[in-house]
């Protein structure tokens, strides 16, 4: 049954009508846990789909489990990833991240000198020296497919903690020949 309903997702997605393509994700990922009872679950996916932004993914999980639900958001200065290379049109392990953006999360993040960390967004106060967390910040925003992006977010809205790697290194793509 579904294998069905994922089915009736998809040609309403290509229809254009029906759920949002992120709350189709969350119904799903509720459905797998309703099979399972107590038992839990990492959900690994985008930022933006693990995110608390309305309509995201994750703004129904967050919803339905509470407390239960835990965000862990990713993010890093620079180096190689996978992603789509639209200009190939293919999977492709050798793009390369610039830089971060003067004054973006990452750069004030690179300049930590700590090679990754986990910061625990749940903590920041202005108090504490996290004012510039609890406002606006520029992040970089990488998904599927190759490029360089930044979208302007308020971090402890997104997630509730931040793993942070200065470098990053592609997956290994496995070829079946």
């Amino acid at each position: 049954m579904q294998n069905a309903r994922v089915v009736e997702q998809r040609a309403h997605l290509i229809l254009g009508g029906g759920l949002h393509r992120d709350e189709m994700m969350a119904l799903n990922t509720d459905w797998v846990l309703q099979q399972n009872p107590g038992a839990k679950m990492v959900l690994w996916a985008h930022n933006y789909h693990v995110s608390r932004l309305p309509v995201a993914q994750s703004s129904h999980l967050s919803r339905w489990y509470g407390k239960d639900y835990v965000v862990l958001g990713f993010s890093f200065a620079e180096g190689m990833y996978s992603a789509v290379d639209q200009s190939v049109g293919r999977l492709r392990s050798d793009n390369v991240a610039v830089p971060p953006v003067l004054g973006s999360a990452e750069y004030v993040f690179r300049s930590t000198g700590l090679p990754r960390f986990i910061l625990d967004l749940r903590k920041a106060t202005a108090g504490n020296g996290g004012a510039w967390l609890l406002g606006l910040n520029e992040t970089r925003e990488l998904g599927a497919v190759a490029g360089d992006g930044y979208a302007v977010r308020e971090l402890p809205a997104l997630c509730d903690a931040l793993i942070y790697f200065d470098q990053t290194t592609p997956s290994v793509l496995l070829s079946f020949n």
